[in-house]
């Protein structure tokens, strides 16, 4: 049997909410501390959120998206990665 969870090569790997937030915020040159202060969140939040030990409630991604200063479509691709991890729901 085949196991599914992973990527076949040159298969795009899912965009997590946790890698899509690591990945913004590096791109922005943006430290955890410096996000933390800038989203009202603790850098232990925003450290678990990134490796994916958690997922954050909406009202968390909101402020860590208005932290990163996103433009819409960057937000909405990181909405839809947390409403998938979240089971669709939103």
């Amino acid at each position: 049997m085949q196991d599914t969870s992973r990527p076949s090569p040159g298969q795009a790997r899912p965009r997590t909410v946790g890698g899509l937030l690591r990945e913004h915020r590096t791109r922005e040159g943006m430290t955890i501390a410096h996000l933390s202060a800038r989203a009202r969140c603790t850098p232990g939040a925003i450290s678990a959120s990134e490796r994916g030990d958690q997922i954050p409630t909406g009202a968390v991604l909101g402020r860590l998206l208005g932290g990163l200063g996103l433009g819409p479509d960057a937000a909405a691709e990181v909405w839809r990665a947390w409403s998938a991890a979240r089971g669709g729901a939103r």
